[in-house]
């Protein structure tokens, strides 16, 4: 089948995961925010921007390339570009090869060798995870290092020093985003995906804890209920704890918003683990799930760098969300 340049575009959108490119934008300019606070200039978020969305890019179309073939086994994902092959795989290693050529030089010419650096061994840390996806337990970790190690680089970038040398903030959000990958792979994927992955035997979490499908109903563990609390659990110390222990304060309008946010993060935590399987519904959950996980973390930054450049953070994400969304999918909340 012969693609017009308008549908042939739309593919690439779509293996690109483009709607939901913003989200690494947001991810390295609450490291910014963190570390700079108040004195971080609309212009300097600006910049962030294309090497955020190139890298997302070179993670994402990565991911695909790799998962090509487990992704075959499902009819669910049959109009993934690959499977589908409205794009080429030659045209997905160009991809990833151009955008992270471009975020690497980018970044090493406005901030140094040490960001460069940095930038690569966290490139290096999401490759081990798309190497190893469902191929080795426990590999989900690997994508939140590389979250972490991407927010950090954000701090990186005001201060022009090493990784060791950031406020407190920046460290806190930094495993903050560890912990929301965690979540968002090894629960809301792992969730969304069991159908196929127990067809394929892939090894993901919820296989390892023993979480099966009987038709469409799923069986839980205890183990896997322990699993869900503990990384749950992490997300929210890492609110409570530091301001406990001191090391900074929220204001109350903003203590306020945190707990707004968290008990809708709370809920649609149940949405993706349901008790019968529906991937389009899993994925919708998780989708509000991690947008609301943005919300909380950039609500942390209020108090340190004002309202309107965290709103502005997260706003604009999904924003160029819904617009994309609709480019790509003709919708705003795709399921695939």
């Amino acid at each position: 089948m012969t693609l017009s340049k308008i549908q042939k575009f739309r593919e690439y959108l779509k293996l690109s995961r483009i709607p939901a490119a913003g989200s690494a934008w947001l991810l390295i300019s609450i490291g910014a925010l963190a570390q700079g606070g108040t004195a971080v200039s609309w212009h300097h978020l600006l910049y962030l921007f294309p090497p955020a969305v190139m890298t997302y890019v070179l993670a994402l179309v990565m991911n695909e390339y790799i998962d090509v073939d487990v992704d075959r086994e499902s009819k669910s994902l049959a109009t993934k570009p690959l499977v589908a092959r409205t794009v080429t795989m030659r045209e997905a290693v160009w991809i990833c090869w151009l955008s992270g050529i471009f975020a690497l030089i980018y970044i090493f010419a406005l901030w140094g060798w040490a960001a460069a650096l940095w930038y690569t061994v966290s490139v290096g840390m999401g490759a081990m995870y798309n190497l190893n996806s469902k191929k080795h337990y426990w590999v989900d970790y690997f994508e939140g290092v590389w979250a972490a190690m991407v927010c950090m680089l954000g701090g990186m970038t005001i201060t022009s020093s090493s990784p060791w040398e950031l406020r407190p903030l920046v460290y806190v959000l930094s495993f903050m985003w560890l912990m929301r990958l965690a979540i968002v792979n090894s629960i809301g994927g792992g969730m969304k995906d069991l159908e196929n992955d127990q067809a394929v035997r892939a090894k993901t979490l919820p296989t390892w804890f023993g979480v099966k499908m009987e038709g469409k109903r799923i069986i839980y563990t205890a183990s896997w209920w322990a699993y869900e609390g503990v990384t749950e659990g992490a997300f929210v110390a890492a609110i409570v704890l530091p301001v406990c222990l001191g090391y900074y304060a929220f204001k109350e309008l903003q203590i306020a918003v945190i707990g707004l946010f968290m008990f809708g993060w709370l809920i649609t935590l149940r949405g993706i683990t349901p008790r019968i399987w529906e991937r389009d519904s899993i994925k919708k959950n998780a989708l509000v799930h991690e947008i609301l996980s943005f919300a909380i973390m950039v609500a942390m930054v209020i108090g340190v760098a004002g309202w309107q450049k965290p709103v502005a953070i997260l706003a604009i994400p999904i924003l160029w969300f819904i617009v994309f969304a609709r480019i790509a999918y003709g919708k705003s909340l795709p399921t695939v």
